[in-house]
């Protein structure tokens, strides 16, 4: 199983999310983000003060699948509109952990 996760822009969120659900992509997790660092800050008024804004925000997603001729059309939609990396995790198990099993999750580790 691969892990496929991503930052882009808060307004480019939509366009990726239609064409994910076009590839049939039923799972996926969307993060907000803070971003800060090499971004241009400007100064914003709000009733009679100003601040000046140094955060842009940021969407991340991450999305889970075992399915190689996926993960190409994944990664070639993300490619349109994202300006930053895109990286490829291996995940070597998928566990599911629930109130039920969680006992017995805990013995296997320790």
């Amino acid at each position: 199983m691969k892990k496929i996760e991503t930052i882009l822009k808060n307004g480019k969120l939509e366009k990726i999310k239609q064409a994910l659900i076009d590839l049939n992509i039923a799972w996926m997790n969307i993060y907000e983000l803070k971003a800060y660092g090499n971004n241009e800050t400007h100064v914003e008024r709000y009733r009679g003060s100003s601040y000046v804004v140094d955060f842009n925000i940021k969407c991340k997603i991450e999305i889970m699948t075992n399915h190689d001729e996926k993960i190409k059309d994944i990664i070639q939609v993300l490619q349109i509109v994202v300006e930053n990396d895109i990286i490829i995790t291996e995940l070597d198990e998928d566990i599911d952990i629930s109130k039920d099993n969680f006992e017995s999750f805990l013995s296997t580790l320790f």
